[in-house]
């Protein structure tokens, strides 16, 4: 029921009543027939504003499920939001090559011009000078890759990368002798060595070594050894 028609039932009812008032006190009737009256009327005006909470009360609920209704049309209507890029540099999976860690470490030492033993009476040569060693100190557990090799002249001014050399290639009065080879140092620690005989007596020379290895976890050196065979029971 809309506003404009319930005060219009309100205010017919109020007329109503109002002639019933005027008719009673024309009449002068008893005090009974007026107490009636009232009584009728305060049942009336009651059930009328009780009326009119209720269609109030309906018409806020059902405005209130409107707005809920529109709320979830439009949640389902909106597109779901963008997923998010995954990092371009995520981090690694925990597995065997996460408990690997690559790295290298070089050494150089430089060595003087060759000079002979004038009281015995020898010269520079490669029989007669005793090969120096180049060692790295690496973790006892790292397993070797690689070794490059770089041996220069003291005044050259090139880089590194355009002396690079092999285990025995002649670089003008030295060379680079045998392979390398592993020393314990320690517990924890072990050193890769190489060794350069350089017979030059003109000019000194500097060489270096790089050792590239793989940093092994204890776990996988522990797996990796032979398992002792058990004792015989006795």
């Amino acid at each position: 029921m809309s506003d404009t028609v319930l005060v219009a039932v309100i205010g017919a009812f109020a007329t109503v009543m109002t002639a019933l008032f005027q008719i009673f006190m024309s009449s002068r009737q008893s005090a009974l027939a007026w107490t009636l009256v009232l009584v009728v009327a305060a049942a009336g005006g009651g059930f009328g504003y009780s009326e009119y909470l209720v269609l109030s009360k309906n018409a806020s609920m059902a405005a209130f499920h409107d707005r809920i209704g529109n709320t979830l049309l439009a949640a389902n209507a909106a597109p779901p939001p963008p997923a998010s890029p995954v990092p371009a540099t995520a981090p690694l999976l925990p597995g065997p090559e996460a408990l690997r860690a690559h790295d290298d470490i070089a050494a150089t030492v430089a060595l003087p011009a060759c000079k002979g033993d004038a009281a015995h009476a020898l010269s520079c040569s490669e029989q007669t000078v005793a090969p120096v060693a180049l060692c790295v100190p690496v973790p006892a557990t790292a397993h070797i890759t690689d070794v490059q090799l770089y041996a220069r002249l003291e005044s050259s001014t090139l880089p590194w990368s355009e002396h690079r050399t092999t285990s025995g290639q002649d670089v003008g009065a030295g060379r680079f002798v045998e392979t390398h080879f592993e020393r314990p140092d320690g517990d924890k620690a072990k050193e890769v060595c190489q060794k350069f005989a350089h017979w030059n007596a003109e000019t000194g020379r500097i060489v270096r070594i790089v050792v590239q290895y793989d940093l092994q976890s204890t776990s996988n050196a522990q797996s990796a050894s032979p398992t002792a065979a058990p004792k015989p029971a006795g």
